[in-house]
């Protein structure tokens, strides 16, 4: 572990340096300080290197953690090491809802609405299996696994249809498509 440790805090390092703009580690050491200390980013690398790239990297690590420990759960939860959260439903869930936002014109009505209606899909969907795998008195894990497969067959058949009903509209078919 702390060898992953290291190659992750590596590869953030290597992340916030490299782009379009030459920034040099002492442009980023010099940022993180600035943060830290709540002084304003002077111009230049320090603006691009804190406004954009160290915000960017920490967004990365914080989705990669969350989706690992997702996994842990699910290969957990089945006693699988190849189950994954899409067993049940909730990645299709959140698909739903995100081309949901799409289609009603309103994906990009704030900075987090997009990932807030994702999330939310997803936390529905799974709380759904769990309760339709529930219905009577679940025992087994096979009951949640066929109301995941289920479910999540129903939800990526909703999302088809809304994409295809989308497909008159080339702006809203193009932003869910791209």
């Amino acid at each position: 572990t702390a060898g992953a440790a290291t190659l992750t805090i590596l590869a953030m390092l290597a992340g916030s340096m490299v782009g379009p703009v030459d920034t040099s580690f002492h442009d980023l050491v010099q940022t993180i300080r600035r943060l830290l200390s709540g002084n304003e980013l002077g111009d230049g690398p320090e603006m691009i290197l804190g406004s954009i790239r160290i915000p960017r990297v920490l967004v990365a690590a914080l989705c990669g953690g969350a989706l690992s420990a997702a996994g842990c759960v699910s290969q957990a939860l089945f006693r699988n090491p190849l189950a994954s959260p899409s067993v049940v439903g909730t990645e299709s869930g959140g698909v739903l809802f995100a081309v949901l936002m799409f289609y009603t014109g309103t994906a990009f009505s704030g900075a987090f609405a997009l990932p807030a209606a994702a999330m939310t899909g997803s936390v529905l969907a799974t709380f759904l299996v769990f309760l339709v795998a529930n219905v009577r008195g679940w025992q087994r894990l096979e009951t949640l696994l066929l109301a995941g497969f289920a479910l999540s067959a129903l939800y990526g058949a909703a999302t088809s249809l809304i994409i295809s009903l989308s497909l008159e509209n080339y702006q809203k078919s193009a932003a869910m498509m791209h």
